[in-house]
């Protein structure tokens, strides 16, 4: 089955031909975990929020259906721009 399987973004991607900035240090996306070479490392204070929110256990399970209301808030206030 795998070998009938198509991407269609790397057929997109594959064929493209761009120079690289020599200014510019270049982060190679296009296969497996760049975080593995030390780039884009999230900042502590994300990394702390996360951890917060995991062990505070108040995330546990499904949110509600029309979302939570901080949510709500927050798409409201986007909108409402």
């Amino acid at each position: 089955r795998a070998k009938d399987t198509v991407n269609p973004i790397r057929n997109l991607v594959q064929n493209i031909d761009v120079k690289p900035n020599p200014n510019l240090t270049k982060i190679d996306l296009s296969v497996g975990d760049p975080t593995v070479y030390g780039n884009l490392k999230p900042p502590a204070s994300a990394l702390a929020a996360l951890a917060d929110a995991v062990l505070s256990g108040a995330s546990n399970g499904y949110p509600p259906s029309f979302g939570t209301a901080a949510a709500r808030e927050a798409v409201a206030e986007f909108l409402n721009r």
